[in-house]
């Protein structure tokens, strides 16, 4: 997202020299699982800057 490369590919996203970020859309049930739960569980995975 963001940047000013067009289609950058992923080791030029994760340069961090072009102005991108990665991102990630995720899709999910709230009757099976609800946001409290997705970022408690997801939220420790990632290493954020």
């Amino acid at each position: 997202m963001g940047g000013h490369v067009l289609n950058p590919g992923y080791q030029q996203v994760c340069s961090e020299h072009i102005g991108h970020a990665e991102t990630v859309e995720v899709v999910y049930d709230t009757r099976k699982l609800t946001t409290q739960r997705l970022l408690t569980e997801l939220f420790p995975l990632h290493d954020f800057p």
